[in-house]
């Protein structure tokens, strides 16, 4: 009876957050045949002949990654002495359960950015189809022109190769006991701080949560909008990529909420609600975030960029990175994240990036970086 009160009062987290698990299993089963579905995509009847531009290099390449064709794309592959068939694939396909192993990519297009006789400069706009979203990349590739015809320099993994060691499990854990008959208590959570902003026609409600209680908490937080004189329908919208959802004990995360196509004039008031229930968790994995600094100036948007570590033994499949910027009275005025598509292996650092508007950035005096983690173990 205890159990079902409980579903009945946290449902709404509680279904968001099977849901996840589900699409998450869903896609580590049957990953092979949804990449299926893009395998005839975006093909051309040249994709295998010789590329006679630079930019043709770099189409019929992804134009064979989209198709899943590795060993045709590394034909295009100028340093076949430095990339092996298999690093290529593993750096294309993903792999060891990260978000790329869980991707297709759906659409690209390329531009050439310089030529001369021998080399260009390509940049490609990429567009990945994922278990959380479409994830967007833009790279840059340095194309040669051979006997061949002309083709790509692909990067070569320099991933620091971390030597084989003992760590210690020093970490706290809590596990919830519960007795039948008696209602778990709801950990004590509350909204620190909240505020209202405008990008382009998105209307967003951005803050920080804490957990003040000793017991990790499950959070789940949702806005309404009512508008003044019924000029908008009452909108209800939750935020859930924007947030950490297990909270430990003392911990605070960032939120965010989005209301797409509205205006911030069309608004009365935003009520939001915020629950919580008592979870068990651990604090393992320790991920540190190292050097995080705002890119880029003038009047254009600005990028915080950083990297993060894994201070602990454990795999970290999909890192969730989020940042909360705070103007000069300590206020949250934006938070932004972003999904990492690579697996976050223990002591080996991985770079993050993610857009911070100019209309904000001129308010900002300080950012707080957290990670979420997401781990799949091994069959």
């Amino acid at each position: 009876m205890m159990m079902r009160n409980l579903f009945r009062k946290y449902a709404y987290a509680v279904i968001i957050y099977a849901a996840t698990a589900i699409f998450v299993v869903i896609g580590t089963l049957f990953a092979a045949q949804m990449h299926v579905v893009y395998m005839t995509t975006g093909g051309s009847p040249d994709s295998l002949n010789p590329a006679p531009t630079p930019a043709d290099a770099v189409k019929r390449l992804f134009e064979n990654v989209q198709r899943r064709s590795w060993s045709n794309a590394y034909r295009f592959v100028a340093n076949t002495q430095d990339v092996s068939l298999a690093a290529f694939t593993r750096t294309s396909d993903g792999g060891d359960n990260s978000l790329r192993a869980f991707s297709a990519l759906s659409d690209f297009s390329q531009q050439t950015l310089t030529k001369n006789n021998d080399t260009a400069e390509v940049r490609v706009d990429l567009q990945w189809s994922t278990a959380v979203g479409a994830f967007y990349e833009r790279k840059e590739y340095k194309v040669l022109s051979t006997k061949a015809g002309w083709k790509v320099v692909w990067p070569v993994d320099k991933r620091e190769k971390v030597p084989p060691q003992v760590m210690a499990v020093s970490y706290p854990r809590w596990d919830v006991v519960t007795t039948p008959g008696v209602e778990t208590p709801e950990p004590k959570v509350r909204i620190l701080s909240k505020s209202i902003t405008q990008d382009a026609d998105m209307l967003l409600v951005v803050g920080e949560i804490a957990n003040d209680d000793t017991v990790p908490a499950f959070v789940s937080i949702t806005g309404t909008l009512e508008g003044d004189n019924g000029s908008i329908d009452p909108v209800e919208e939750g935020s859930f990529d924007y947030m950490l959802h297990t909270l430990l004990p003392k911990q605070v995360t960032p939120f965010r909420i989005e209301f797409p196509s509205t205006q911030r004039d069309k608004v009365k008031n935003i009520r939001l609600n915020l629950k919580a229930a008592a979870v068990s968790a651990s604090a393992d994995p320790i991920v540190s975030v190292l050097n995080p600094h705002i890119e880029g100036g003038g009047e254009g948007d600005r990028t915080l960029t950083g990297e993060i570590v894994s201070q602990s033994g454990q795999n970290v499949n999909i890192p969730h990175v989020l940042a909360s910027f705070s103007d000069h009275s300590g206020k949250v005025i934006w938070v932004a994240g972003t999904y990492l598509d690579s697996t976050l292996f223990p002591q080996t650092p991985l770079k993050f990036a993610m857009r911070v508007p100019s209309s904000v950035m001129k308010d900002v005096t300080s950012y707080k970086v957290v990670v979420n983690t997401f781990r799949l173990e091994k069959s």
